[in-house]
């Protein structure tokens, strides 16, 4: 019994100094996560064949303008924004030609977006017509 108490309280300290230790790399991610977004960011993706710019303001809000011809805006997006965040704030199409459309279909399935703005000019590309089914 007297050895078993030992090795219980062995574990016991190791497993508190490893909860201390992913608490304290979590509040110093925090904190480097937070001072890094002080400022107004633009980020210019290179999707290929067409346009994709990312804006997110000192205050948290996010626009994407334009999403390239194809979904290499997701991973362009998962590369800078945390994993838990599925929303982004505005999408702006500038115009409805393949090369800026397409990507933006797919951030519409799957992020959560709170408001789009388009030019308004119609065209009868079936990326359009799905850009508008969504």
């Amino acid at each position: 019994m007297e050895r078993f108490k030992k090795f219980t309280s062995a574990y016991f300290r190791i497993g508190v100094i490893v909860v201390l230790a992913v608490g304290v790399v979590c509040i110093w991610y925090t904190i480097f996560y937070l001072e890094s977004h002080q400022n107004l960011v633009v980020t210019f993706f290179d999707v290929g064949q067409g346009d994709s710019a990312f804006i997110e303001t000192p205050n948290g809000n996010q626009v994407l303008i334009d999403g390239g011809p194809s979904d290499a805006v997701l991973s362009k997006l998962g590369r800078i924004l945390p994993f838990w965040d599925r929303s982004i704030d505005m999408l702006v199409l500038t115009h409805a030609h393949a090369d800026h459309v397409g990507g933006l279909i797919d951030v519409l399935a799957r992020y959560r977006v709170g408001r789009v703005v388009e030019s308004g000019e119609a065209y009868g590309t079936p990326d359009y017509q799905e850009w508008h089914t969504r």
